[in-house]
Formats: C-alpha cells, structure tokens, sequence
C-alpha cells in the first residue's frame, strides 16, 4: 500500500474505507437483545455484553442457584463484542474525495464485487478478503488455485 492515498488502488481504497468505517455491536449473539457497553476507554477496544435478565449473573446472585448462575455466567461471556474502532469521518471524507476526482477523470472508484485483496502486510488484518461492495469485505478460505498474485488482484465472481 503506497504511503500516498492518491496512489492507492481501488481494492486498497475499499479497504482502507472499510477499516474506518463506524461499527455497531449489534444483538447478542445469545438471545437477540441489545447489547450494552460493559468497558471503554484507556485506549482499549470498546467491549458491549447482553444487557438482558438472562445474563445479569451477579445482580440477585444470592437468589440464584448455582445451575441459574452458571448459565447467566455463560450467557453473558458468549455475548462480548469487541470494537477497536469507532470510526472516522475525516478519513471517510478523504476516501470519498479521492473517489470522486477518480469519477471525474473517468477512472475506477471502485473495485469488482467479488475481487479478492489480501491486507496481510498490515497489522491486525485477515489473509483473502472478498469485496462485497458498500466497502464491506468478509473473510474467506482461498484454494491454492485463488491465491492472491503480486500485482492486480483476481476477480472471481
């Protein structure tokens, strides 16, 4: 990836956009309720838990049987969500200024849903993402036949 945003591929843009863009944790994985903020700040991922009956395992902790706490215990520890980031719009701004010269100049803004990109040079990043489009990847196991090349990335769609 070029030091330089003007220099960075479509692929890498989508990316990059991806990276900074504002996550929401979401229902709990456990029982579909809203998910409340059990830790933030000092520099640290932003950690959301289940904020329904079920997984409250101290409040009332005396009334309970060991069997009732022992699944709030496990309810609330299957339904952490961790988020690093928060956002920012002044990257997204830039992200969509690049973009739009692009248009302009009748180039690529955007790359091929389906063009795999692997980011592993890069701290924290997952090997062999699809782009769905909306900057929006997932993960996937590639097979040696779609492994990503030097240079332009393959489009498999």
């Amino acid at each position: 990836m070029s030091d330089r945003i003007e220099d960075l591929t479509p692929i890498e843009l989508a990316w990059l956009a991806s990276e900074y863009r504002s996550r929401e944790p979401g229902p709990c994985r456990v029982c579909g309720e809203e998910l409340g903020i059990a830790s933030a700040g000092g520099g640290r991922a932003t950690v959301y838990r289940c904020n329904s009956d079920a997984a409250q395992w101290l409040i009332g902790a005396s009334k309970k049987t060991p069997e009732e706490k022992a699944e709030a215990k496990r309810h609330w520890d299957e339904s952490i969500v961790e988020i690093a980031s928060h956002g920012d719009s002044r990257v997204r701004a830039l992200i969509a200024e690049v973009r739009r010269r692009r248009q302009l100049a009748g180039e690529d803004a955007y790359p091929v849903v389906g063009e795999m990109y692997d980011p592993t040079p890069y701290e924290g990043s997952v090997p062999y993402q699809r782009y769905l489009g909306d900057d929006r990847f997932e993960f996937t196991e590639m097979g040696a036949e779609l492994r990503y090349q030097k240079g332009a990335p393959e489009v498999t769609a």
